[in-house]
């Protein structure tokens, strides 16, 4: 859905309402958590570092429970719940003068696996997104060398024909994503190095 300034957030909770009774566009789910993502399909494998140490980790791994990789100035959020399994995010993205609507459903979180250095959560898209694919974004601490690993890994093609006409810049804009998501973890990982576990911090 395509509005000409920013959408109010009733009328994307009722866009929201109504997505969340659909199945998901794609039947590939869980596949960004294999080592070969589905053919036909563009794919991101986007994996920087972000810090060391287990503070930085616990830091990483909280701002992503609060969506903090989606605190952008050029987006605004609506969400059920935490990333937890079939809760439902609806993101609401400013391109060039156009804001655009995409409603996901989280598919994965293995904040509780027996993995304690890896933390990461997966969202689906729904019929109406004009993507329809998988986006998986992670957080790891590398047991050896102590980095902080941020990760997104994703696999889309247009689910819509005005997604074709804007293809060049949906694409850029999910490089965009990749590039300020990470900054943004990056700085709450910096801040919540200087003030103590537990105490408030602003994710801006």
């Amino acid at each position: 859905m395509l509005y000409l300034k920013r959408p109010e957030n009733q009328r994307i909770r009722h866009w929201l309402d109504e997505q969340a009774a659909q199945p998901l566009s794609y039947s590939q789910v869980g596949m960004t958590s294999s080592d070969l993502m589905p053919g036909g399909y563009h794919h991101i494998n986007h994996e920087v570092c972000i810090g060391q140490g287990r503070l930085a980790f616990q830091a990483a791994k909280e701002a992503l429970g609060q969506w903090g990789c989606f605190n952008l100035p050029w987006m605004r959020l609506l969400f059920d719940g935490n990333p937890e399994p079939g809760n439902h995010l609806a993101i609401a993205a400013q391109v060039a003068s156009v804001w655009t609507v995409h409603c996901t459903r989280v598919v994965a979180c293995n904040g509780s696996s027996n993995n304690p250095n890896l933390w990461s959560f997966t969202v689906g898209t729904l019929p109406r997104h004009m993507l329809r694919g998988e986006e998986q974004i992670s957080v790891t601490l590398d047991s050896v060398s102590g980095n902080v690993l941020y990760r997104i890994r994703s696999f889309s093609r247009p689910n819509q024909r005005l997604a074709n006409v804007f293809l060049k810049l949906i694409r850029h804009q999910q490089n965009r994503f990749c590039e300020e998501s990470t900054s943004a973890i990056k700085r709450y990982v910096r801040a919540r190095e200087r003030i103590p576990m537990g105490e408030p911090v602003k994710l801006s």
